[in-house]
């Protein structure tokens, strides 16, 4: 996330919210606005309540182009901030688009693999918009190569459509006619997820797990769990800790909340069987000595005879 001053932004969101500003923003202001905000990682829930309501107004939708729409909908994902029918509204645009005003030329990669993941973060089950988006991404990766973000982006998409088969029949029956993508995005999406190296924040944890006598194993790849990399595993119990450091999180008015991504892999996770365990950076650095630390961890159910959190 980039730097930013507190004061200036809330300020920003002010000026934005009075007297009705909203209503004057142009679709690539609103676009670069939310994307903005998200890139900063400010959650400022007044401000993003007014643009969606802004945007689901009638005609609003018609004058974003594909970028603003992908923007739009990643901001809004990454943030956290669930907006089913701003995203159903957004999937709608899309398709309406594109069987009349665009085409694969009108889109990058990114673009497509943005609009995709903003639905799939926000729990969307609109099959047909989603199988679109990766026939979509299908055709713009044989013209030019997806980014290895990109990557990621559609793996987690395609974990979502495995995830709900019966909800998405469109999208599920895509998938053995994309076979090379599916397995593309599977083996990147491990790949990366073996490159992570534990922080000092999370040896910290792991040293007051071990003083409590708990097993569990460090930096595990799940390969029945989509390939997604956990902190630390307790694997009989299939209980995942995850040491939350700050880039998990946005920062709200009343403090900091889980970022979209944390809340997607979370519930990903959830999904394929495993329990989530959240340590987050500040209540862990609030702890003062081994002493605080155990009893911490022994409140969320480790080292006292139980194995869940």
């Amino acid at each position: 996330m980039g730097e930013y001053h507190p004061d200036l932004m809330a300020t920003f969101a002010s000026r934005i919210l009075k007297d009705g500003a909203v209503a004057e923003f142009p679709a690539q202001n609103v676009a670069l606005t939310v994307w903005a905000f998200a890139t900063l990682g400010v959650y400022d829930a007044d401000m993003m309540a007014a643009f969606a309501s802004h945007i689901r107004k009638p005609g609003v939708l018609d004058e974003f182009n594909p970028q603003n729409l992908a923007n739009t909908a990643w901001a809004f994902a990454t943030l956290g901030a669930q907006d089913s029918d701003l995203m159903a509204a957004v999937a709608a645009r899309f398709d309406q688009n594109l069987q009349s005003r665009w085409n694969v030329t009108s889109f990058a990669g990114q673009e497509a693999a943005n609009l995709a993941w903003g639905l799939v973060v926000s729990n969307a089950l609109l099959d047909k918009p989603i199988a679109q988006l990766l026939a979509l991404a299908v055709a713009l990766d044989g013209s030019r190569p997806l980014a290895v973000q990109q990557i990621g982006q559609l793996h987690q998409v395609l974990l979502h459509v495995r995830l709900h088969a019966r909800e998405l029949p469109l999208s599920n029956k895509l998938l053995p006619h994309i076979r090379p993508l599916v397995e593309r995005c599977a083996q990147s999406f491990a790949e990366n997820s073996r490159r992570v190296s534990p922080s000092q924040l999370q040896r910290s944890v792991a040293a007051g797990l071990q003083r409590l006598g708990v097993a569990f194993r460090e930096e595990v790849v799940l390969e029945d769990a989509g390939g997604y990399s956990v902190d630390m595993l307790l694997p009989e119990a299939r209980v995942a800790i995850e040491v939350d450091g700050p880039s998990h999180f946005v920062k709200g008015a009343d403090g900091l909340l889980p970022s979209g991504p944390t809340l997607l892999k979370r519930r990903q996770l959830e999904a394929f069987g495993y329990r989530v365990v959240s340590v987050p950076f500040w209540e862990w650095g609030a702890l003062r000595s081994e002493g605080d630390e155990a009893a911490y961890l022994q409140q969320r159910g480790f080292g006292n005879g139980e194995s869940l959190g």
